[in-house]
């Protein structure tokens, strides 16, 4: 009886320090969605599917899945940041304030370069970032923020959906 007791105690404690992490976070998503909002007429945010990006890797009977356990931990990792949290609170919060909010396809964000437009995997080692073309060079992330935000002017500039301009620019490449 003793030990049934303290197991739910310490359930209830569990309980109380999940919700905790989860309102530490909503208070951090709600600090960082004004302060963007209010530096910031246009917010440019990478066009993320969260679903897919957590979708699970255990595969089927006939080909199951590799890497299954680091898959799960990476999407534990990925829903507790709260990154959906943090982008509907950035709308919500730029629609209050009458911002724009630019969704940009976010596909070889990281692999394309800044300043000349080249995309290719081998410009990307860890977190550095050098276009094999025109030997420009950064962090991977910043490069790629620069790209983002590049994409969203060209969006804004074109009036087209950020997807429908980024698949218009590969075109334009090909031919």
């Amino acid at each position: 009886m003793a030990r049934e007791h303290g197991r739910i105690k310490a359930r209830k404690r569990l309980a109380r320090a999940k919700e905790r992490q989860a309102n530490a976070r909503r208070d951090y998503a709600h600090k960082v969605a004004r302060r963007l909002v209010n530096c910031a007429d246009v917010i440019a945010l990478e066009k993320l599917s969260l679903r897919a990006m957590t979708r699970s890797a255990k595969g089927i009977a006939q080909c199951p899945g590799r890497n299954v356990r680091a898959k799960v931990g990476l999407n534990r990792v990925v829903l507790d940041s709260g990154f959906g949290l943090l982008r509907q609170m950035i709308v919500a919060k730029a629609e209050e304030a009458a911002r724009t909010v630019v969704e940009v396809d976010s596909r070889f964000s990281s692999q394309e370069c800044s300043r000349c437009g080249h995309v290719a995997r081998e410009s990307r080692r860890r977190r550095r970032f050098r276009c094999v073309r025109c030997g420009y060079g950064n962090h991977a992330d910043v490069n790629a923020a620069l790209v983002i935000r590049r994409r969203a002017q060209l969006a804004r500039k074109s009036g087209l959906h950020p997807a429908e301009e980024a698949g218009r620019r590969g075109q334009d490449a090909a031919a």
